[in-house]
């Protein structure tokens, strides 16, 4: 169970806000005075050394503004990376590499096993398919003699097997109209039996690599056939026949599964759009560096045929609004080639953030804001998201559905509960965090809304942990 507290040993007030598992949550800290007891180890993020353990699970955009009560009333948490402002003294835990991108700079230590991902709390979706049976599903859907634009991201896992992308038609090699796909070495390629029987393919010469996003497009424009990657021609088929149509049509369309003899797709396909009527790209151009819409990259709308795999779950965002039937085991992910931001997960054995000789990180008595995106671990026991040290602010999900924010004189005497929002925390959530203090009144909050506020917590303070607290 996880709540939200702030603690004091001078006392306590309640306030109610929810977090849930597997979600980002919003952490924000706005004190304008608090003790000052963190001069000599640093900040720590991912640890505790008394009385909780280690945090467990994902901490993501972590900011301290000194001088700055930046919310003081219910807000909208950001959308994307937080900045570095004049007055930030500590951002962290948003790259690929664990460091500090405030002015000053500050050298980050990290301790245990903690290691970057490639997740956040602004991340897209995509589809997950582990190449055994998984795959997605449409309803006919007609594509006739016209122009088309099919467009995906794939991201792949593994390399050197013929992969399915996209399919019209499920089933042997006779029933199939339109195929899509990686060859065994990992180059876009595709085959088409036409209306009269006849067979026309073409395949790229760019390997994919694994691991990465890449943007594949494959286009008809009039009775000629061109495919990209990346925005770049890789191949083409100009040998068709006039005004030709397709075996079987209309069909249901497949994506990750299609053709006899191609494995299924192993690895992340994001943004699939099929849009007919258009050949959206008739040379070499930028791919899109958003999700896709009906009407982004110059697409009619009304020709949008079908557009998914961007949600939480597999919808067809497309004016048809096509049932998709999910196939296997095929999931969706947050994981996405349009937002590549990162977050610092910690095992709950050690590790933790250091921020070493961070006097710069001192608030003193005036207005400030810390906050962060978490990630709570399915399972776990009570932890520190973040703490200062002996006569420290503490930070922490007790377990027990409750979140703690508060302070003590000693460490060994534990820390008194001064803000209490005993709301449950669901694991796996990202949700945004932020403790204000404003005119000596500290709240804190939960993905903009206020949990409770307090006027106990005083003084100055000038390192921390985050994942820890100071032994």
């Amino acid at each position: 169970d996880a709540t939200i507290m702030c603690v004091d040993q001078g006392g306590k007030r309640n306030g109610a806000m929810t977090i849930t598992l597997n979600d980002w949550h919003i952490d924000f800290f706005d004190f304008i005075q608090t003790r000052d007891n963190f001069t000599q180890n640093g900040i720590e993020v991912g640890a505790y050394g008394n009385g909780l353990d280690a945090f467990t699970g994902k901490i993501s955009n972590l900011r301290i503004i000194k001088g700055r009560a930046l919310y003081t009333a219910a807000f909208t948490p950001p959308s994307t990376a937080l900045t570095a402002t004049d007055d930030t003294v500590l951002l962290t835990c948003q790259d690929a590499t664990v460091r500090d991108n405030s002015n000053i700079g500050h050298s980050v230590t990290a301790s245990g096993d903690v290691a970057v991902v490639n997740e956040g709390p602004f991340n897209g979706y995509s589809g997950s398919f582990d190449g055994s049976g998984d795959g997605l599903a449409t309803p006919d859907i007609t594509l006739g003699s016209n122009d088309y634009t099919l467009e995906l991201w794939v991201y792949l896992t593994a390399t050197g097997t013929a992969r399915a992308l996209y399919g019209h038609v499920l089933g042997n090699t006779t029933d199939r109209a339109i195929s899509y796909f990686l060859t065994a070495s990992d180059q876009f390629g595709f085959q088409h039996r036409l209306g009269d029987g006849s067979y026309i393919n073409a395949f790229g010469s760019t390997s994919l690599k694994v691991n990465t996003w890449y943007h594949l497009a494959a286009v008809r424009v009039n009775d000629d056939y061109y495919l990209y990657v990346n925005g770049v021609l890789d191949a083409s088929n100009t040998t068709a026949g006039a005004n030709h149509t397709y075996y079987k049509d209309p069909a249901p369309h497949y994506i990750g599964y299609n053709r006899t003899g191609v494995s299924d797709f192993l690895g992340y396909i994001s943004n699939v759009r099929l849009t007919v009527g258009q050949a959206l790209y008739t040379a070499d151009f930028t791919p899109p560096t958003a999700d896709l819409t009906t009407t982004s990259q110059g697409a009619t709308a009304s020709n949008v045929k079908l557009l998914t795999c961007q949600d939480s779950t597999f919808i067809d965002n497309s004016p048809s609004a096509h049932t998709i039937t999910v196939n296997g085991g095929a999931s969706t992910i947050t994981v996405n080639p349009h937002t590549d931001k990162y977050s610092v997960t910690f095992d709950g054995t050690g590790d933790y953030l250091n921020i070493t000789n961070a006097s710069g990180v001192a608030v003193g008595t005036g207005d400030f804001t810390v906050e962060y995106w978490v990630n709570l671990a399915a399972t776990r026991t009570p932890s520190v998201w973040w703490a200062s040290g002996t006569s420290s602010i503490l930070i922490s999900d007790t377990g027990a559905a409750e979140a703690v924010i508060g302070s003590s004189t000693d460490t060994a005497s534990g820390y008194s509960q001064l803000i209490d929002a005993a709301s449950s925390l669901t694991a796996n959530t990202w949700g945004h965090v932020a403790i204000v203090r404003s005119s000596g009144t500290t709240t804190i909050y939960l993905n903009g809304v206020s949990g409770g506020s307090t006027t106990s917590l005083t003084g100055s303070f000038d390192c921390a942990y985050i994942g820890t607290q100071k032994t």
